[in-house]
């Protein structure tokens, strides 16, 4: 007995469909997009903190006062405290994008899509490696047109 056996979509369950520039996209297309540009925005935050220098330069190229490189250290400091914010931020940005993502997967392959879609490629690739047996037993036993040596 399936557990899901309910609530298993049927082909008489309604699609919500949408029409963004003449093309109609189904509900998980949209999900998908949405979802594959949170991963993106995210990864943008991360690869953007990464880039933005963490230390001040040294204090004899620029010719200040203690007291200014004091300030600037300081200035330093708090940027260092919201890249490493934003750095959290943008991961959990990305989780929440790849969670979306693998549960789009698990609801495509639960209403059969996917799962549809594994057995076509299994049979291909089964029928293929059964054509390519057949092929290496006829090139070994055929001796490329000669016949087999008597003993």
């Amino acid at each position: 007995m399936d557990i899901f056996e309910n609530t298993r979509p049927t082909e008489s369950t309604p699609s919500k469909t949408y029409n963004i520039c003449g093309s109609t996209y189904t509900t998980v297309d949209v999900c998908v997009s949405v979802a594959s540009c949170v991963v993106g925005f995210g990864l943008a935050i991360l690869i953007a903190c990464y880039i933005v220098p963490r230390t001040p330069p040294p204090r004899s190229d620029l010719g200040v006062t203690a007291r200014e490189y004091e300030a600037l250290e300081n200035r330093y400091t708090r940027r260092n405290f919201w890249l490493d914010t934003s750095m959290i931020v943008s991961l959990g940005i990305m989780t929440i994008g790849g969670f979306t993502l693998s549960m789009i997967h698990v609801y495509l392959y639960r209403i059969g899509y996917l799962a549809y879609r594994d057995s076509v490629n299994r049979q291909w690739n089964r029928s293929s490696s059964e054509r390519m047996s057949l092929v290496e037993t006829e090139s070994s036993t055929n001796y490329g047109g000669l016949t087999e040596p008597s003993q």
